[in-house]
């Protein structure tokens, strides 16, 4: 088997399908796609999780020793990009991990864990590491919405370009959403939604007013209020969907090296509607609170990097030129958004994401001064050193 670099598309061959149990009369999943050819055989692609769990719960396990290796290499290298902290969107394997990391005194950055919502009554059932603690944390849950650009199974409005009948797919039922953020507002648990399509941050915004509604009506509002809910990625959103994310506070998580890396696939599969995506300057200029982040590992984690794509909305490796320049953020509102915006979606800007007194210790040191030199010249920039709970981790000043 081989996933997408998305991890939203699965390509099999027989063996796996066999392995599986998919055949011919495997019946089509609600909230997946099982591609056939025109005798209706699977061909051995598979859409979203609805489909690819059935192969997945088959694959053997991976070395959890290879597993341990693998973060190290990983917690290492966000060190030397200047990287603090995290807000991971992995399971109960990765939580434990870093538990153990975290009890030998060999973490290294903070981790906010957002676990996927099928865990979600095992939190309520067992209040699985609920603890805070200024190193690992569980803050929420993970809800897929839909899909992919470049799986084409983004959940669209309307078709995508030159398949008019393909409008994505939804990875979730509409009232199964709604019901799970509700049992999450209910527990005080943050809610971070993946959307990608129109259709799909429609679906999410419909079921985060729901909740907020209900927690009102259940006299919850005041803790309501404190949570956070999350749109993830927020590719493409219809005006209209904008502006409800400014009036119910949602943060729009963002990701600006998607907009780089997808610029050919949007306007391929959205034709038109390309020159509304990613429309980070219009979120900032309405008031919609922003983080920025990476999506590792689909694109890179090194900030320097995604700044540099958020600003001049180009990848800086490539010298193509900027792609939709007018939706380019502002340095300075790119910084804040990738400190004080991200503590802000996880809830802790009261405690990380400026240089205030009373705030953990956590910060980099730049060789150059970021906001002095040409926005140009910002691959060009380093880490001269990654100070973590006041200690030098990396580097030397």
């Amino acid at each position: 088997m081989l996933w997408s670099k998305d991890g939203h598309l699965l390509w099999v061959n027989s063996l796996a399908l066999q392995r599986a149990g998919i055949t011919a009369e495997t019946p089509e999943p609600e909230t997946g796609a099982i591609l056939r050819d025109g005798s209706g055989e699977p061909t051995g692609v598979l859409q979203e999780e609805g489909a690819t769990e059935l192969v997945y719960r088959v694959v053997e396990h991976s070395d959890p020793e290879l597993d341990r290796l693998l973060i190290e290499r990983a917690l290492s290298q966000a060190q030397r990009y200047g990287i603090t902290t995290v807000h991971n969107i992995e399971g109960e394997n990765t939580l434990q991990l870093f538990q153990q990391l975290r009890s030998e005194n060999k973490l290294g950055v903070r981790v906010q864990m957002i676990l996927p919502r099928q865990m979600l009554p095992q939190l309520r059932e067992y209040g699985i590491s609920m603890e805070k603690n200024d190193l690992v944390g569980v803050s929420g849950i993970k809800i897929f919405a839909d899909g992919t650009l470049g799986s084409q199974t983004a959940a669209m409005l309307e078709g995508f370009e030159g398949n008019p009948n393909n409008r994505g797919i939804l990875s979730i039922p509409e009232q199964e959403m709604q019901d799970v953020v509700r049992d999450a507002t209910a527990m005080g648990l943050t809610v971070a939604i993946h959307a990608i399509g129109d259709r799909a941050a429609r679906v999410a915004l419909n079921s985060i007013e729901y909740a907020q509604q209900w927690a009102q009506r259940e006299g919850l509002s005041p803790q309501a209020s404190a949570l956070r809910y999350r749109l993830e990625h927020v590719q493409l959103i219809a005006p209209e969907d904008l502006e409800r994310m400014k009036r119910l506070g949602v943060v729009a998580s963002i990701q600006p090296y998607h907009a780089v890396a997808d610029r050919d696939l949007a306007v391929r599969y959205w034709g038109k509607r390309h020159k509304r995506a990613y429309a980070y300057r219009t979120m900032r200029a309405m008031g919609i609170p922003i983080a920025l982040g990476s999506d590792a590992p689909v694109e890179t984690y090194d900030p320097l990097s995604i700044l540099y794509a958020a600003t001049v909305r180009s990848d800086p490796f490539s010298q193509r030129p900027s792609w939709l320049p007018d939706q380019a953020l502002d340095i300075r509102d790119a910084l804040w958004a990738y400190t004080l915006g991200a503590a802000y979606a996880a809830g802790e800007e009261q405690v990380k994401g400026s240089l205030t007194r009373g705030k953990l210790g956590d910060a980099i040191v730049l060789r150059d001064d970021i906001l002095a030199v040409p926005q140009q010249k910002m691959p060009e920039n380093g880490v001269a050193a990654t100070i973590f709970g006041g200690h030098i981790v990396y580097g030397r000043i």
